[in-house]
Formats: structure tokens, sequence, C-alpha cells
């Protein structure tokens, strides 16, 4: 099954620039984001994981990022 990050090309690069991220990271923002949800086992935790992974942004950040962007659900499959 495809990643919506794979689906549509220019969703990371949104994701990236919400994350107030440089757009030259957006490869590390999604790589980021298909190692969480492979290895993640509390949902409650995935946007302060997220967040560990690209420099210790804020959770809240992360979160926020998502909600943005409508991709919560996408995530908490």
């Amino acid at each position: 099954m495809a990643d919506n990050l794979d689906v549509i090309p220019n969703l990371a690069a949104k994701l990236t620039l919400a994350l107030t991220l440089d757009i030259a990271t957006q490869e590390r923002v999604r790589d980021s984001v298909h190692g969480r949800r492979r290895t993640n086992r509390d949902r409650h935790i995935i946007f302060s994981q997220i967040g560990e992974d690209l420099d210790f942004l804020s959770e809240l950040i992360v979160r926020r990022a998502f909600v943005v962007l409508g991709r919560m659900p996408f995530l908490m499959k």
C-alpha cells in the first residue's frame, strides 16, 4: 500500500514548511514519518518521536503541522 507522502509528492514539502523547517530537509521529514509509522507502538507519542528525529522539534509544532495539513488520520491508521 502506498503512503500518502509517496502518492502526493508535494505533501512532504508542505509538511516540512508547516514544521518551520527548510525545504531542503523534506527527505529527512519523509524518512522520519515513514520510520515512525512502521515502528511506533504508542500513538500518543508519535509526534514527540518525529520531533526528536528532526533535531528535537517541539511535539506541539509537529502536532500542529499535521493538524494544519489534515494528516492526523493518516498517521493514526
